[in-house]
């Protein structure tokens, strides 16, 4: 399983968790997944970014983490 579909699953786990449903497909999250990854590389300069699924409350945010 590759980085991207362990956060797809992970964030659609974190969704229903808190009783949301999510139709997107996978194919669409991880390209604007990749999309923003590329952004930030860009603005920041950095090698590679990452990202991880926060739940707080009833929310469910993507957090990226920067690697330099």
């Amino acid at each position: 399983m590759n980085f991207l579909t362990r956060i797809f699953q992970e964030y659609v786990a974190a969704k229903r968790a808190i009783g949301e449903n999510i139709n997107i497909p996978e194919d669409r999250f991880t390209q604007r997944l990749r999309g923003n990854e590329q952004a930030l590389v860009k603005k920041y300069g950095v090698r590679n970014v990452r990202f991880v699924v926060q739940k707080s409350g009833n929310q469910v945010n993507l957090q990226p983490v920067l690697i330099r």
